[in-house]
């Protein structure tokens, strides 16, 4: 049995370490549903149908009651009934399958709705919601889902990929790494010095298994995403719409271009994660003390480079800020828009990585040089 083999053989024997490994499927399950309960709440005939309704309504109220009511009150009557009547127009759009007439009234009542006056994050979601319109209706999208909660294969994986699998990926690592890496230590004692390869050459296999195994873990993921959403929910094409934000523009882009690249950026979030773990280990040595310096430096960074002003402005020199890919990619991380980039990303976590790997040879060679392992 070889060294990776051995190496391996230890992670999957362990029932904590399968124990960590199928919590994400469990999660991508708990939140499809979650999803799907959601989502009803959250689409172009939901909203349409409550604004109907509800204009419908006031206008019917206010001429009931006009005799007694303002000149002002009253004088809203028409754009009531004009409201009810683009909503109505939307709905039957929605029944006789004709969506391009469903898209172009949805417009009508965005312009509307967007009058002087209003506050600018209403404004700015109706010219969002414009562009979204203008997408589906130039690409001959029909049945688009809800944005925020995605249920079909494609969106829905991305949507985990965005919210849920970065954190929970990351935590993952840190204990199945740490718990790992640290098994080779007794009183701060390597033991694997009896192994018949040097430190660096150990260090060399640990980091390849580290690295490709959960590069291929998170492949396994995105595959259950989608053959669990697609089995429940059904199929989208790669050119439906995912929301970006272009320079200080607002634009929808097809989603093949967010996949590729949050893909290429996560592999090397994987890359440095693991050889950071593994500097951890070697200078501390103690599983809990590895643990909890792993959790404050990965994860406690990476959201705090999302709240505080003053690390905003280094944000795009920190590896922990790329973690969140597909914020990252679409623009759209929070509080770090138009700071950070997919090129920045790339750089950044491939020359951290290598410092880190720099970093372990020294160590390794000078605990080998003074007899300390």
């Amino acid at each position: 049995m070889t060294y990776s083999q051995f190496t391996i053989k230890s992670i999957l024997k362990s029932k904590m370490n399968i124990f960590f490994l199928i919590i994400l499927p469990i999660f991508t399950v708990i939140f499809l549903f979650v999803n799907l309960s959601a989502q009803k709440q959250d689409t172009i005939q939901y909203n349409a149908q409550q604004s109907y309704s509800f204009n419908q309504s006031e206008a019917q109220h206010i001429i009931k009651n006009k005799k007694h009511l303002k000149k002002g009150e009253v004088e809203v009557i028409p754009e009531y009934v004009m409201l009810a009547k683009e909503n109505k127009a939307i709905l039957n759009g929605i029944h006789k399958n004709n969506w391009n007439q469903v898209y172009s009234k949805q417009k009508e009542v965005n312009n509307h709705l967007n009058a002087e006056g209003n506050p600018a994050s209403f404004t700015h979601e109706l010219k969002r919601n414009n562009l979204l319109m203008d997408y589906l209706k130039s690409n001959h999208i029909k049945s688009p889902e809800s944005e925020s909660y995605p249920t079909h294969n494609l969106t829905f994986n991305l949507w985990m990929d965005n919210f849920i699998i970065p954190i929970v990926l990351l935590l993952v690592m840190i204990f199945i790494l740490s718990n790992t890496y640290c098994k080779s230590y007794s009183d701060k004692i390597n033991k694997d010095q009896l192994m018949p390869m040097s430190l660096n050459q150990q260090a060399f296999h640990k980091l390849t298994i580290g690295t490709l195994g959960f590069s291929i873990y998170y492949f396994m993921i995105n595959v259950w995403n989608l053959i669990i959403s697609s089995i429940m929910v059904g199929g989208i094409g790669f050119n439906y719409p995912y929301y970006i934000h272009n320079g200080k523009q607002m634009q929808y882009i097809s989603l093949i271009n967010i996949y590729w690249k949050a893909f290429i950026l996560q592999i090397f979030s994987i890359l440095f994660i693991t050889s950071f773990i593994y500097l951890v280990t070697i200078i501390f040595k103690k599983r809990i003390t590895v643990i909890f310096i792993n959790i404050i430096a990965l994860i406690g960074l990476s959201f705090c480079v999302h709240i505080f002003d003053f690390l905003q402005g280094i944000a795009k020199l920190i590896p922990s800020t790329y973690f969140d890919t597909v914020g990252i990619v679409s623009n759209n991380s929070m509080n770090l828009i138009n700071k950070t980039s997919f090129s920045s990303g790339l750089m950044v976590l491939i020359i951290s990585s290598a410092i880190v790997m720099l970093l372990i040879a020294l160590i390794n060679k000078l605990n080998t040089k003074e007899g300390r392992f």
